[in-house]
């Protein structure tokens, strides 16, 4: 998140585009280029979340992959990690999938989506998404992947684990060791650590389509995954997972189990 590439999503143009369509089959280059190649600061020089890199990933994968296909090398990391509702799709789930995604209901206040105020989300496409956030899973499969990601070298080897968990400040952009009561949080390769003087230092990564929010914290000391699934999108001060993971952790130390 340090590449100074705008995240296409906070593009006038993508609003417009996505609040006439919301239905429309966009491809990836398309969105890319709403942003690609001009970069709003030098690359390096801080941190910014963009979404145009999952993107840029995402074609990476297509064009390197064996199978050639993004799509399909998610279903074969799904497969292999023993995840049973998780699935991927580039625009619209099919009925199998659709019928079982619960209603996400849009609260946000984006430019333009007036009228998707208190509406239910899932009927749209997920192609605005696409590597950034068009999967949807349950918290028991969420918790099985993170487990799988932090323990051990099963689903990747020891240097590209070390790569996935070697950390940036958020404030700084500077390499970052680990996140303290000074520079408390820091971000990887897609997941992030934080240091919270009520919970520690723990990882965890939040992400959120229009309607859905979905969060996963781990405690290394003791092993302990979180997972929440909201099926809102509010804005950001009328969040309550902060209070939720705080509630969560005074119960868990409550009965004696210590994050």
């Amino acid at each position: 998140m340090t590449s100074g590439l705008e995240s296409y999503d906070n593009t006038p143009s993508w609003e417009r585009s996505y609040a006439a369509r919301p239905s429309a089959n966009v491809s990836a280059d398309t969105l890319i280029r709403l942003v690609y190649p001009k970069l709003k600061f030098q690359a390096g020089a801080k941190y910014y979340y963009s979404n145009t890199g999952y993107l840029l990933a995402q074609r990476i994968v297509d064009a390197r992959s064996a199978s050639k296909s993004f799509d399909k090398e998610l279903a074969r990391i799904f497969a292999s990690t023993g995840l049973k509702n998780t699935f991927y799709t580039s625009n619209m789930y099919p009925p199998s999938v659709a019928h079982r995604v619960v209603a996400g209901y849009y609260g946000n206040n984006d430019n333009g989506f007036e009228k998707f105020t208190g509406k239910d989300m899932t009927g749209y496409s997920l192609s605005w998404a696409q590597g950034a956030g068009a999967i949807v899973s349950t918290p028991q499969d969420l918790a099985t992947w993170a487990r799988a990601l932090y323990q051990g070298t099963a689903l990747l080897p020891e240097k590209q684990k070390r790569e996935l968990m070697s950390l940036i400040s958020i404030k700084t952009a500077k390499p970052l060791a680990q996140p303290t009561a000074d520079d408390p949080a820091g971000f990887g390769l897609g997941v992030a650590e934080r240091f919270d003087p009520q919970l520690g230092a723990f990882w965890f990564y939040q992400g959120e389509t229009l309607g859905f929010r979905a969060a996963h914290l781990y405690f290394p000391k003791s092993d302990l995954v979180v997972c929440v699934f909201a099926n809102s999108r509010p804005t950001e001060p009328n969040s309550k997972l902060q209070e939720l993971f705080k509630t969560i952790d005074a119960s868990i130390k409550a009965a004696g189990y210590h994050a």
